[in-house]
């Protein structure tokens, strides 16, 4: 029987509750297993951030991060600490190869990074403060733990890349099929497709974000005087202020913690779109983008918002109240 509301929720905080208990009971005898462990958390708190409230999602990502961080202090200082797994049929010596030191494989000088791997699940410590590069991976799952001064992901194919916070910007080229979670000053896409199944937006400030249909929820957190345009199923304001949105949502936007904010109809248009949307399985034709509920005003007109006006030119456009 499927669980709905609080029973969902309560689901979730007992069963993530229990994970976060049995890594923290595995912390003094660190294993590679540990890496694993926390993959499984990341996609719990994934698959639940669709539905958790706001408050609880984020308690719940410190609680991931806290955990991250003892992992990654736990385990031996070494350049990289990963385990393997082949997809297909491979000797032992293959799957037990060391990863060669970045300078072998000729990146950039003080990088650090993987190429050429495929059907591979690897953890990366060491990376903090040096720029991160990721060239042509296939069916691989990535987990960085630690800050890269930046990250670089240029031809991944079926991949999921998780990685800690990105001191300055995130650069996604030439990659398709995959999912990123990434936390950073700046995330830069080109000509990439088919990866977005969420999306994240976390301490942008006096940005500007323009993205294509995403095909579950867009979570904006810790922004401030910048303007969005995002199509996803729900989106999620929390603790932001003066940024505007221009939205496409199938079911609504939920406000909690923020002022300022304007919202409007997605009038973002780009070549390729209509692949995209149907890839994402939203329906162009049904925008909600008049659904705006602010969970700290539940019982009356919220001052935190308003509906934005039509501005063709995209200037800053003038607010007018919501009716």
């Amino acid at each position: 029987m499927a669980l709905y509301g609080r029973e969902r929720t309560d689901a979730f905080l007992s069963s993530f509750g229990a994970a976060c208990s049995r890594l923290e009971k595995g912390l003094s005898e660190p294993s590679p297993q540990l890496g694993d462990q926390l993959q499984d958390l990341q996609k719990m708190l994934t698959e639940a951030a669709a539905y958790l409230p706001p408050r609880l999602l984020h308690r719940a990502q410190e609680d991931l991060k806290r955990l991250r961080a003892e992992v990654v202090s736990s385990q031996p200082k070494k350049r990289f600490a990963f385990t393997t797994k082949h997809s297909g049929t491979a000797t032992s010596s293959e799957a037990l190869e060391p990863l060669k030191p970045v300078h072998q494989v000729s990146l950039p000088d003080k990088a650090v990074g993987l190429r050429h791997r495929s059907g591979e699940t690897l953890h990366l410590t060491d990376v903090d403060g040096r720029p991160l590069e990721l060239d042509s991976l296939e069916d691989c799952c990535v987990t960085v733990h630690g800050n890269p001064a930046a990250l670089f992901a240029t031809r991944l194919s079926r991949c999921e890349l998780r990685c800690g916070p990105v001191t300055t910007s995130a650069f996604v080229e030439h990659c398709r099929d995959s999912r990123f979670w990434l936390a950073c000053q700046q995330l830069r896409v080109h000509s990439s497709s088919q990866c977005q199944s969420a999306l994240f937006a976390t301490r942008l400030s006096r940005c500007e974000l323009r993205c294509g249909p995403v095909t579950t929820s867009a979570f904006v957190e810790h922004c401030r005087d910048s303007r969005f345009w995002l199509a996803c199923q729900q989106l999620r304001v929390h603790s932001s202020s003066q940024c505007q949105f221009r939205m496409h949502v199938q079911s609504r936007a939920i406000v909690e913690d923020s002022t300022g904010l304007g919202f409007g109809a997605y009038d973002w248009q780009y070549e390729g779109q209509e692949d995209h949307w149907r890839a994402s399985g939203l329906d162009p034709s049904c925008n909600q983008w008049r659904q705006v509920d602010d969970f700290n005003c539940p019982m009356a007109r919220s001052p935190n918002w308003t509906f934005l006006k039509d501005d063709p030119d995209n200037s800053l456009p003038v607010h007018e109240q919501p009716s």
